[in-house]
């Protein structure tokens, strides 16, 4: 029985067959090879025995998807599409990804946004190769290269031992990254079976966004997003840079949301994306530059010590001159570990809180308390997602766990906050008095600093109740005609400001 409710099945292994053929006689195949490894380390990270499926290459094609496979994917937690250019080829394998796909967008409220499918990369390919879902997601390379740039395929039982090594370190990376999965979704079920409630997002850690490196730091750049990820600390970006259209401003997004850049800079000049005159490091490096003009973001460049530089490559030894002559930055020509040590320090220097008024400067997004009732929680998803979208944090109401608990997380979200947005839909009149009196006990909850901006967004259905409320306090937007950004121009603006706001 899967460890997860409401599910047959943990995971899914989708693969071409031919990448289990061995290569030489008396090898083992590559995915019965991963596919144990990853049973063991799952067992040893989650302390259940996840449930593992694999189809059948017995199964006549024709009953495959009609009977049997077709039902099991539905009831399956989690894919893991082992990609290769066997792969893409296979007409199976992208069947089995769409009716995963399928079934997941049915169930979008699991846990936010996040993708119940694990890209896993045995062979590099072509990034425009991709079927659209798997694009953008971040994938597990289980690959390398070597010095004259080929790719090497990483195995648990053949190869040189820094290749068995690292093809271990990958695969902890996969195994605490499900374990995150099943932790986030076993919090999403509600007692009752067959529904799911969204997921309060954790407290706690900074946001940092670890840029893309050339290959050769690839693994230096593995172990800096681990060491984060384990110290409590989100690391951008979430998904995949497109190197086409829409790079840029997929990464000012990404830093938008973030604290701190850092920027490992290797001896290669690195990949240039189409229709760019720089590679992706300079490119990621001049974004966060651009961002780093609003204060309280820090940047951070790493040259590994000792970094010998290629003769050949001339746009590499202008662009490193062009860092160590920079004075805007910390520039730290270190080994790994001192690194990670001052990049931790960094981020555990004290941060200006909200009674600073800094919180629509640079130091960290601004914050929005959406507060809602829970009959109006399907309601303000809309709401919550385009203002996450747009750069905000939105904390949410807690709706699970008794009074004490829930209460505390409302006081600790008013102390922490800029804004308080109330959502009023289907709630009272009584429940959006309540609201509007907790908000006048935040300096006795131990609020130093007023809010930015107070509001209440008044969603369907109209009342009359709705429309005659006013206050010369707290700015109210009228939103009876559906959700539309422009109704909340007067919130953003007010928030924006450096000052505190109405």
């Amino acid at each position: 029985m899967s460890v997860l409710p409401n599910f047959e099945y943990d995971l899914f292994i989708s693969y071409s067959h031919v990448d289990n053929k061995p290569l030489t006689k008396g090898q083992r195949g590559w995915i019965d090879a991963f596919c144990e490894a990853l049973q063991v380390r799952l067992a040893q990270v989650v302390s259940k025995n996840m449930r593992l499926f694999r189809d059948d290459p017995e199964l006549a094609g024709n009953d495959r998807f009609e009977s049997r496979l077709k039902n099991e994917l539905r009831r399956t937690a989690f894919l893991v599409s082992i990609v290769s250019p066997s792969f893409l080829e296979s007409d199976w394998c992208l069947d089995e990804l769409r009716i995963f796909s399928a079934a997941e967008a049915d169930e979008r409220d699991w846990a936010g946004d996040k993708a119940r499918i694990f890209k896993v990369v045995k062979w590099p390919v072509e990034i425009d190769d991709y079927p659209d879902p798997l694009r953008g997601l971040l994938g597990y390379e289980f690959f390398t290269w070597d010095e004259k740039g080929v790719p090497i395929e990483l195995r648990p039982d053949f190869g040189e031992e820094r290749w068995q090594q690292l093809f271990v370190q990958r695969l902890n990376d996969l195994a605490l990254q499900i374990r995150r999965s099943v932790k986030e979704l076993l919090e999403t079920f509600h007692p009752e079976p067959g529904t799911v409630v969204r997921r309060v997002a954790p407290r706690g850690g900074h946001t940092v966004y670890l840029a893309q490196a050339s290959y050769d730091l690839q693994e230096a750049r593995d172990a800096i997003r681990r060491e984060l990820e384990q110290r409590g600390h989100g690391v951008l970006p979430d998904g995949e840079i497109p190197l086409g259209p829409g790079l840029r401003d997929f990464v000012s997004g990404q830093l938008a949301r973030a604290e701190m850049s850092i920027h490992p800079v290797g001896a290669n000049y690195g990949l240039i994306p189409e229709a760019e005159d720089e590679s992706i490091v300079e490119l990621q490096y001049e974004l966060a530059k651009q961002r780093g003009k609003q204060p309280g973001f820090e940047r951070v460049v790493w040259l590994p010590r000792g970094l010998d530089l290629r003769a050949d490559d001339g746009r590499q030894a202008e662009f490193v001159k062009r860092l160590r002559d920079g004075a805007d930055l910390e520039l730290l020509e270190t080994s790994i570990e001192e690194l990670k040590a001052t990049v931790l320090e960094i981020l555990d220097r004290p941060r200006p809180g909200p009674e600073a008024g800094v919180q629509g400067d640079g130091a960290r997004p601004p914050r929005v308390y959406l507060v809602y009732d829970r009959q109006d929680a399907e309601g303000a998803r809309e709401l919550d997602d385009w203002l996450f979208s747009r750069g905000y944090d939105v904390l949410t109401p807690l709706m699970e766990g008794d009074e004490r608990e829930v209460h505390e997380e409302h006081r600790q979200s008013l102390l922490t906050c800029d804004a308080v947005l109330i959502y009023c839909g289907e709630a009272s009149e009584r429940w959006l008095r309540e609201q509007l009196r907790e908000i006048d006990k935040a300096p006795g909850y131990g609020r130093a600093a007023p809010l930015r901006v107070q509001a209440v967004y008044m969603a369907p259905p109209r009342s009359d109740s709705k429309e005659r409320f006013r206050s010369h306090t707290v700015q109210v937007l009228a939103g009876y005609d559906g959700f539309g950004p422009d109704s909340l121009t007067p919130f953003l603006e007010g928030l924006e400001r450096t000052g505190p706001g109405t």
